[in-house]
Parts: C-alpha cells; sequence; structure tokens
C-alpha cells in the first residue's frame, strides 16, 4: 500500500519538475531510478535526455583501473573528487560476458562514458554506467601491427556535427620514423577509413603511453619527437570533425623534459602536470588560449612535502588537489604538497595495470545494436 501511494504521489508531479529533479541526479542514481516505472525508464533512455544531463550535470570523473594479467572482470573505479577512501567513490563495474577471455586487455582511450577495451588487437567500446557495447571489426592495418609497424597513438572521439564516435590510430614504421599509417573507425559508418598521418618523426616513449584527453571536439596525446636531431615532447591534436592532425608545442620549459608528464583538463583549458623529480615539486601548466602555444602559463608549482619514489601522475582534482602513484599506494596531495590522503592498491586487488580517466554517461551508441 505505501509503495501504491508513493508511486500515486510521483505521477501527481508535473513532467517538467520530474525532469529538473532527475536532471540534478548523478548517472548511479539514474539508472537505478530507470526501474521506478516504465514513464521514467523512457524519460531517461530518451536520447535528448541524456544528452541534458551530460551537458548540463558537470559530469562525474573517474579512474578506471584494469589488471593486465588479471583474471578478475570487476574493475574498479574511483571518484577522485572525492574521498578515495569513502565506499561510495569506489565502484566496480563488471565487464558484460564474453567481451573478453582472461588474458591480456588494456584501455585505449575514453569519451562521453565510453571507452575503448583493447585485447590481442580486437577492440570494442563500452559504457561501464550502462553496459552498452560494441565490436569494433579489425583494421585492415592490424596485420601490419604483427610485423613492422607500432601503434603510438589510439584514442575515441565524438563528432557532433555527424553524431559519430571515431576510433583513432596512429601506427610509426619500427625501422623508420618517417614511414606512418593512420586510420579511423566510424561507429555509423561500421568500417574503417585511411587518413593522412601527421608528418614529424615520431618516437616511441613513455610519454604516448599516458591517456589522452578529449576536448574542443578533439583528441589529444603527449608525444615525442625528433627536431634537428633533439628529442622534443609535444602534444599530438587530432580534430574529430575534420579528421586532421596537427600539433600544439609544449611549454619552451618543458619541451625537453624527461621528467614524468600527464595531460589534463582544468576550468575547461588544456592543461599539463610535470612532476620535476630533480626538487621533487609540481609543476602545472594551463593553456589559456587553446592552439595559442605562447598562452602557456605556468599556473602554480607545488613542492611535496612527503615524495615518493616511482611517483606516477595522474590526475587533478575540481579542487587543484593533485593525484598520483607510486608502487603500492594511490595518493592525493594538496596545494600545499601535503599528503591528504592515500588508498591501497592492495585493496582495489590491483598489482600492475592500466588506468584511464573517463567521464560518466547514460549514452548509447548510434545504430547500437548489441
Amino acid at each position: 500500500m505505501e509503495k501504491h501511494s508513493a508511486r500515486e504521489g510521483v505521477e501527481l508531479l508535473p513532467q517538467d519538475v520530474i525532469i529538473e529533479i532527475l536532471l540534478k541526479l548523478k548517472v548511479k542514481s539514474l539508472v537505478r531510478c530507470k526501474s521506478v516505472c516504465k514513464s521514467w525508464l523512457s524519460l531517461i533512455s530518451d536520447s535528448q535526455f541524456t544528452k541534458l544531463h551530460f551537458d548540463l550535470s558537470a559530469p562525474t570523473e573517474k579512474l578506471l583501473f584494469i589488471s593486465i594479467w588479471g583474471t578478475d572482470l570487476e574493475l574498479p573505479s574511483i571518484d577522485y573528487n572525492e574521498s578515495l577512501n569513502h565506499d561510495f567513490s569506489c565502484v566496480r563495474f563488471k565487464v558484460p560476458h564474453g567481451i573478453f577471455h582472461p588474458v591480456y586487455y588494456k584501455f585505449g582511450g575514453s569519451c562521453r562514458g565510453f571507452l575503448i577495451l583493447e585485447c590481442w588487437n580486437h577492440l570494442r567500446l563500452w559504457n561501464p554506467c550502462t553496459g552498452f557495447h560494441k565490436k569494433v571489426c579489425r583494421s585492415p592495418m592490424d596485420s601490419l601491427k604483427d610485423d613492422s609497424y607500432d601503434l603510438l597513438f589510439q584514442g575515441l572521439g565524438y563528432d557532433p556535427l555527424t553524431d559519430d564516435y571515431l576510433v583513432v590510430q596512429l601506427l610509426k614504421n619500427l625501422y623508420s620514423n618517417d614511414r606512418k599509417g593512420a586510420e579511423v573507425f566510424s561507429i555509423r559508418a561500421n568500417k574503417w577509413m585511411e587518413i593522412e598521418p601527421i608528418n614529424l618523426s615520431l618516437k616511441s616513449c613513455r610519454d604516448n603511453k599516458r591517456p589522452c584527453r578529449v576536448l574542443n571536439n578533439a583528441i589529444h596525446w603527449l608525444g615525442c619527437c625528433l627536431k634537428e636531431e633533439m628529442e622534443v615532447v609535444f602534444i599530438l591534436g587530432f580534430d574529430v570533425t575534420k579528421k586532421k592532425f596537427y600539433e600544439i608545442a609544449a611549454p619552451i620549459d618543458v619541451e625537453h623534459s624527461t621528467d614524468e608528464k600527464a595531460l589534463s583538463e582544468l576550468a575547461g583549458l588544456l592543461s599539463l602536470c610535470v612532476y620535476k623529480e630533480s626538487n621533487r615539486s609540481i609543476e602545472i601548466w594551463r593553456m589559456k588560449e587553446y592552439k595559442i602555444e605562447s598562452s602557456w602559463a605556468k599556473t602554480s608549482v607545488v613542492s611535496l612535502v612527503l615524495p615518493r619514489r616511482f611517483f606516477n601522475l595522474l590526475c587533478v582534482t575540481k579542487d587543484g588537489d593533485i593525484v598520483g602513484k607510486d608502487e603500492k599506494e594511490l595518493i592525493k596531495y594538496n596545494k600545499k604538497g601535503e599528503v591528504k590522503e592515500n588508498l591501497s592498491l592492495a585493496r582495489l586487488n590491483l598489482s600492475s595495470f592500466h588506468v584511464e580517466i573517463y567521464k560518466e554517461s547514460l549514452f548509447s551508441l548510434p545504430c547500437h545494436n548489441e
């Protein structure tokens, strides 16, 4: 009787009030709300509602972890803007049955709630919040990866003009820095297309193994190239709408640095974090005008009070805290360089792993049939 009365109370609310309330909820709560009644299921599943929710609600950004050689297909995720140790900060997502066998697999980028999962050159797009997933057909260039080419950059982007998701790959010949290949996979067209690679002498380095960042309808990676026989750090951009690569120079103080680096997005601006091993400090640079290389500005320098060995940068929170990891823990430093909190990787059942940054969403894929 009480449940019936509660449902009647919900149904008495005007539709616009219901929409306003639901738009304020997080994705996790909205997934549960789909079970309340058929009208809510229809509303929350509507493409206009999912887009409005993503655009207006400041999507929750999380770290998702995947063990390299593990058999555990429940992947832990951490809301790094919340306390690392609160139970509600950690959610485990179960990889849908049949996506992968328990062997080597990793992430290949994320965009609007979807992630690329890769296992021995087999790719899937997966939204962990909704469970939607789609297999990506084998690329014509897959045979090159097994022979003489190395996959340098991989990412996922969204083209708002065509409502299409694109998987992007750039490969380099193992024996020549100048020989490259590039391709994109269109979800709508369900096929790969070869595109023009960037005219740079690219090199394999640890920087281009870091998670990419998507903003301004473009994918961004850290990369290395040879210029005048010197190794230079730069940012590789890919315009998803134009399907074109371009180069963004790193700050002059950083372009020859061998220090640990990570791309970030702070207040909507492309940002670069640098861990200076020499003095145990972290520099944060922001590009105040997109693609204007002279607009790079060092906005803060954080000296770590208790520096860790083998520290790897991961991301920066909305409050300016810095999140990274060493061999045993996730660590969050505040703006004064003090350890704010830490989380044992053993609690997450992690040892050797890949990590991806993603934003939660309710989106499904265009032409979704899986």
